[in-house]
């Protein structure tokens, strides 16, 4: 029996994602912060040729400056380009990756704010709300973000299956203990939390 990774989360992604996260205001200064390329990426983790690579096999939008000739990226982009990380270790080909960025950017003209709209609203589950959050994925590029009472059902009902999973709470933490300036509001110099993302 073939699994269904969307129906775990169906009614949860209805309600809070695209009936409210995507459309409404409130969230609008947390997805500027996520989206707003400001970042340049650690060269000794990302070679510039591996940047080359997957700018040219689509799976990385490409991001050069015209006045100075950088590449910056958000911290959407950089989260995605860890889980590219991971996910090449796993030995998952170019087409298997693009599958995942398109399902990751399919709602993107909802919301012009945000450049990988599911990362967004996954970023805003674990830092904000501090739910534990899985990136999990087969080996054909379905994929879902999971709770842990969600993985644990996946988990349970799936045994033969192999599925790759990403602590993906833990990987955005270790992302912003590296760089102190992500999610911080430059009008007031404060972490954006729960309290003040208005």
């Amino acid at each position: 029996m073939e699994y269904k990774f969307e129906s775990v989360t169906e009614k949860f992604r209805k309600e809070l994602y695209a009936n409210d996260f995507l459309v409404f205001d409130k969230y609008t200064k947390f997805k500027k912060l996520l989206n707003t390329r400001e970042f340049s990426l650690n060269k000794e983790r990302f070679k510039s040729k591996n940047i080359n690579i997957w700018e040219t096999d689509g799976l990385i939008d490409k991001t050069r400056t015209k006045e100075s000739g950088w590449r910056y990226y958000s911290l959407s982009e950089v989260i995605w380009l860890e889980l590219i990380l991971v996910l090449k270790r796993y030995k998952l080909d170019k087409s298997v990756l693009n599958r995942i960025k398109v399902k990751l950017t399919e709602d993107r003209n909802i919301n012009q704010d945000c450049r990988l709209p599911l990362i967004d609203f996954y970023c805003y589950q674990s830092v904000i709300l501090k739910n534990k959050i899985f990136f999990v994925c087969d080996f054909n590029g379905r994929f879902n973000f999971l709770d842990k009472a969600q993985k644990r059902g996946l988990e349970n009902g799936n045994r033969y299956m192999s599925l790759l999973t990403v602590d993906f709470s833990l990987l955005l933490n270790e992302l912003l203990k590296k760089n102190k300036s992500y999610l911080v509001d430059s009008d007031t110099g404060k972490r954006i939390t729960n309290n003040n993302l208005v």
